[in-house]
């Protein structure tokens, strides 16, 4: 499961939005510089990482999503797939185990 329900007081404190679009972006630069040596440190050949943040831009809260990616370029796509896949899945297996609950606390008679 998702780190953000198991822990909602860091995803709060995290989607704080950064100062300016400028801080954010030297936020972003360095994250993935540390994901790209972990990536070498770790000997991982293809990573695929997408985040997003939030930074005020002209008074205003923005939202910002990019992505970086590092190794094999015709494997992004499939990677990508693979977890958009897998997180439709998880998504689904929720939404019925919801129902059953559901069907469980409140049978039709």
């Amino acid at each position: 499961m998702d780190e953000s329900y198991a822990k909602p007081g860091a995803h709060r404190k995290l989607s704080e939005p950064h100062a300016s679009v400028e801080a954010l972006n030297v936020e972003v630069r360095a994250f993935f510089e540390g994901v790209r040596e972990l990536r070498e440190k770790h000997h991982i050949p293809d990573v695929v990482c997408i985040i997003q943040a939030h930074a005020m831009r002209d008074g205003e809260e923005t939202q910002a999503l990019t992505a970086v990616h590092y190794g094999d370029y015709w494997s992004h796509e499939r990677m990508v797939a693979y977890e958009q896949g897998k997180l439709a899945g998880d998504r689904q297996q929720e939404i019925a185990r919801l129902i059953r609950a559901e069907a469980i606390m409140n049978p039709k008679v």
